[in-house]
């Protein structure tokens, strides 16, 4: 029959497959008559022959094999899997309801067949005949069920999201699959000649179902990794290894929260093929019934270990499939993730985000890690990077929690510096070159000891003392009080979260050094030492190559940060007309490396995949993402190459890897070397979060956006390139 994602458009058979359309051209009469005669109700044969009376067989044969090659025609025992693809899970959704919508939603479904209202007190005496007669046709009745052991446990099993880190032994695992479609013996003298029985009822007793275990965390005796279930009639199960990326589970999920920490997944597929062969199109209806059977075995025998575990829909049944190594006829139908129970386990950090994966993988160029994006309460698009999804996320959700909050102010004192016991002068943070405070339309004004501004308190980390902290180099400037003279206008650079606030601040202080190291070299017009290709890992040059394969140079540059490794990259396209750069610092150059080189992949991956941005003017720049549109045109992509592909100095890679600090010892090497370090805490208190730090070392020149705002007043401009520095830089 005609698949269901099939349509005729004028003389065009059309079908979406996977993002992309593909269209078979035809006589109009001809598929007019291929959408009334092949409708699944007759045999092929049948079918044909009623076609063959107009059109010539011989034309025909080979025109409906291209059909079922294609997809365009499916025989009826494919059906339901083809219609099953309509409920598949879109990586994006359409408008959602918000959360105040959901909640009526959630208490209106709790009411619907709910009674609340306090029953009568039972009656003393047996009824009478006539009563009983009453109460049979009465229009509403109560009745208390009899209690048993299943009762029991109906009445307290709920979903549980909330895993904690102590494993889950493997013997209560294979409880779980068991209870899910395991085998029973019928009876001992006959097991050899009947089949055995199942924990679920099957339809025509077919069992399309299949159980996969994705265990995400090493156990004794069970390796992190996909299996196969097998059920033997006496009640054992095999799990059968499966060449599969367990590792990266949460791909699988639009929101990897709901597998965070957990021990593994249990996931339910079905092969609608094998029920289809003997029920048709009923199929659709009877394999996801067996496998909602299924789910709810498992589900209480969750409860019965005291286990915790939650039935989860919102997976991507492609990554699904192939993260758990399922063959291609199974179609994931349920997961259910399950681990320790644990409600004293740290909240997920994810709260009030909104998380989705981004594949910008394209024909010439695959990303070699996973990416994702995380938005929080109004804040920008922040992205997350690693080889790990698990991590890629969680770095994607504390961006996001960055964002946030820079654009939360917390308490603001209105003040002069002199009002402090101690405060940091604010020339110290940002100040701008005379020339720049002349011009009529520059939005900064000098600092004036005698004005009153708005503070924050920040921290003396050598001290724990209280500081006073100007609010314009602390949070974005829309977020702040209007009609305040402003000093300067603060990006995120400096700002990291943590679970742990240590390492929230020694994030974001060698985020402060990379970002100032990348801005005096070029206000400075002094391009930084260019790293020997040939003396970096293999690794690396592998990751060059693939880039160059794609037809993007690469540069990588040493950053003058000693005695922490600091990296800066850059990419370009001459094809496709775009310039992209990256940099880091950590306390080793491999990390530092691995970071720069991660984003800057990253960026190089969004420029091939999406087309080229609307023309923008130098003078137009105002966001960071103006930056990146201003490099991604044929005019002005080039006009950092005097940076970014300069010729001189170089600088071996086994040198930068002499640079080791060790990695709890940021604050400690700074305070050694000379460095007020100044925490401001940026957690909100109301919030079950991560610690959000912005760290502050006077002197440091800050990242700036925006046409001439470079802090100009802060940096040796007097380089021979100082010219081409005024031209915007094309850092993001």
């Amino acid at each position: 029959m005609l698949s269901p994602h099939a349509r005729v458009a004028g003389d065009s058979l059309c079908m979406s497959v996977a993002g992309s359309e593909i269209r078979i051209d035809a006589p109009r009469p001809l598929l007019r008559m291929l959408t009334e005669h092949a409708d699944g109700t007759r045999r092929t044969d049948d079918w044909l022959d009623q076609i063959a009376r107009h059109w010539a067989r011989a034309d025909l044969e080979p025109f409906v094999a291209s059909l079922v090659e294609q997809g365009f025609l499916v025989d009826s025992c494919d059906l339901p899997a083809a219609l099953w693809r309509f409920a598949s899970n879109p990586r994006r959704f359409g408008a959602q309801p918000d959360d105040t919508q959901i909640a009526r939603l959630v208490t209106a479904a709790a009411l619907r067949t709910l009674v609340t209202e306090v029953p009568a007190p039972p009656a003393h005496t047996a009824l009478a005949t006539d009563a009983y007669a009453d109460a049979t046709h009465a229009s509403s009745l109560r009745i208390a069920p009899e209690a048993t052991w299943l009762t029991r446990a109906l009445s307290t099993r709920t979903s549980k999201r909330r895993f904690g880190a102590r494993p889950v032994a493997p013997e209560k695992i294979a409880a779980l699959l068991w209870a899910g479609y395991g085998a029973s013996a019928r009876h001992a003298e006959d097991a050899a000649e009947q089949p055995p029985v199942r924990t679920v009822p099957s339809a025509g007793a077919l069992y399309p179902l299949d159980l996969y275990l994705v265990n995400l965390r090493p156990l004794e005796g069970l390796a992190a990794g996909a299996y196969w279930a097998r059920f033997a009639p006496d009640h054992s199960v095999q799990l059968d290894a499966l060449d599969a990326s367990a590792h990266e589970a949460a791909r699988a999920f639009g929101d990897p929260a709901l597998v965070h920490q957990a021990q593994g997944l249990v996931v339910i597929a079905g092969d609608f093929a094998l029920s289809a062969a003997k029920y048709g199109p009923r199929a659709l209806s009877y394999v996801a019934l067996e496998a909602g059977h299924a789910a709810q075995n498992v589900l209480l025998q969750a409860q019965a270990l005291e286990l915790a575990a939650v039935e989860l829909g919102g997976f991507i049944e492609s990554e699904l499939a192939r993260i758990a190594g399922l063959t291609a006829a199974s179609t994931p139908l349920i997961t259910i993730a399950f681990g320790v129970q644990d409600d004293h386990s740290p909240a997920v950090p994810a709260k009030g985000c909104v998380f989705e994966w981004l594949d910008l993988n394209t024909p010439d160029y695959t990303l070699p890690f996973a990416i994702g994006q995380a938005r929080a309460d109004g804040a920008e698009w922040s992205w997350g990077r690693d080889r790990n999804p698990s991590r890629a996320w969680l770095k994607a959700i504390m961006e996001a929690h960055e964002r946030k909050a820079c654009i939360r102010p917390g308490d603001l004192i209105d003040a002069r510096r002199g009002d402090w016991a101690d405060a940091l002068d604010p020339t110290e943070l940002a100040s701008y070159a005379p020339h720049q405070y002349r011009r009529p339309d520059f939005p900064f004004a000098p600092f004036d000891p005698q004005e009153r501004y708005d503070w924050v308190t920040g921290i003396d980390v050598a001290t724990g003392e209280p500081v006073g902290v100007p609010a314009d180099c602390v949070y974005y400037s829309p977020a702040l009080r209007p009609g305040r003279t402003k000093l300067t206008a603060v990006t995120s650079s400096g700002v990291a979260a943590h679970d742990e606030h240590h390492r929230a601040l020694e994030n974001a202080l060698l985020e402060l050094l990379e970002r100032d190291a990348f801005m005096r070299a070029w206000l400075g017009g002094r391009p930084p030492a260019a790293i020997t290709p040939a003396s970096m890992p293999a690794e690396f040059r592998a990751r060059l190559a693939a880039l160059n394969d794609a037809g993007v140079e690469v540069w990588i540059r040493a950053l003058d940060t000693a005695p922490f490794a600091g990296v800066f990259v850059a990419a370009q396209s001459v094809q496709h007309h775009f310039t992209r750069v990256a940099s880091d610092v950590a306390v080793d150059a491999h990390t530092a490396l691995d970071r720069a080189l991660m984003e800057l992949e990253a960026a190089v991956a969004a420029s091939l995949a999406f087309a080229g941005p609307a023309p923008l003017a130098p003078r137009a720049v105002a966001s960071s993402q103006d930056h990146a549109r201003l490099y991604a045109q044929p005019r002005y992509f080039r006009r950092a190459d005097w940076f970014i592909a300069a010729t001189g100095a170089s600088i071996d890679f086994r040198v930068l890897e002499q640079h080791h600090i060790a990695a709890d010892a940021v604050c400690d090497t700074l305070t050694a070397l000379g460095h007020r370090i100044v925490a401001v805490d940026l957690s909100q208190p109301d919030e079950a979060g991560p610690h959000v730090v912005r760290a502050l070392m006077p002197g440091r020149v800050p990242l700036s956006f925006g046409y001439g705002l470079e802090p100009e007043g802060m940096a040796d401009t007097s380089g021979q390139r100082r010219r081409q520095a005024l031209f915007p830089h094309p850092f993001i």
